[in-house]
């Protein structure tokens, strides 16, 4: 069982780090506004902390595929300050997590962290790259997020979030999707 509490500081490295500013994170009458319990973490920095707790789990079991397959469903919002634990359970060649909230004892994010086929990738029609040096600064940035030691791939996790979240593309793309709303950042949406 892994114990997590965020703090307001956790929202503001993770912001910095992904270029996600949502008022939801950081303004209490906006979170109150919109029907929340309170300023609420981001829900991908929540999810690699959930994803980490799994995979130390599968990193004990022998591997027969070439792969994992991670899911998960946000069922409530975590909010900043309150305690919560990680419940991990096992099923067969899966290992379940529910990220619950010690004092109501409700069931916040659900994940299953299980064995997979590789993926076959088909080739990229447009490649967004990052050089050596902007990596590293990155992977330093994102050092400041952890307060603990994190794997690599949760490093690579959080890259692609802030690049879509960053991209003009994704931005585009909710324009089409709400032609009647045309936000000018994510922050709008």
């Amino acid at each position: 069982m892994m114990s997590l509490c965020y703090t307001q500081r956790d929202a503001e490295r993770w912001a910095a780090f992904s270029g996600d500013y949502n008022p939801i994170h950081f303004d209490a009458a906006e979170a109150k506004r919109l029907g929340l319990e309170g300023v609420c973490v981001h829900g991908m920095r929540a999810l690699l902390d959930v994803k980490s707790g799994l995979s130390q789990a599968m990193a004990k079991r022998t591997l027969s595929s070439g792969g994992l397959l991670f899911s998960s469903r946000l069922r409530a919002p975590v909010v900043c300050g309150m305690p919560y634990r990680l419940e991990l359970s096992e099923a067969g060649s899966q290992i379940g997590g529910k990220l619950c909230s010690v004092d109501a004892q409700s069931t916040h994010i659900s994940s299953k962290l299980g064995e997979s086929k590789p993926l076959v990738l088909t080739p990229a029609t447009q490649a967004n790259t990052l050089r050596g040096e902007a990596l590293a600064a990155l992977y330093d940035q994102f050092l400041a997020v952890e307060s603990e030691p994190a794997p690599l791939w949760s490093f690579y996790d959080a890259v692609l979030f802030r690049q879509l979240v960053n991209a003009p593309e994704t931005l585009e793309t909710v324009r089409g999707i709400i032609p009647e709303h045309q936000p000018d950042s994510l922050g709008d949406v």
